[in-house]
């Protein structure tokens, strides 16, 4: 289902990232929420830890450059207040 959701999202990125920052923002936020529910899930025991493997080449690989390209997004737009304003 989340590929099905992020799929669009990160087409329109890839045809202009800098116009669409933001959805590169929220493609950001699940690549971090994605790592802190399989800790939650591995912690509680409804997941062995091998499941976590998977995390590391879909979610922490991208992590660096996603990171860095909202950061200079932000920087470009003003600042971080401006950015999250939607500017």
């Amino acid at each position: 289902m989340f590929v099905l959701v992020y799929s669009p999202g990160y087409w329109w990125a890839s045809r202009d990232p800098v116009a669409h920052s933001h959805l590169v923002l929220i493609g950001l936020f699940g690549k971090m929420l994605g790592p802190i529910g399989f800790v939650w899930s591995a912690w509680t025991g409804q997941l062995p830890i091998i499941f976590g493997a998977i995390l590391i080449t879909n979610d922490l690989l991208w992590w660096p450059a996603f990171i860095a390209f909202i950061t200079r997004a932000a920087r470009l737009s003003g600042g971080w207040r401006t950015y999250l304003l939607g500017g």
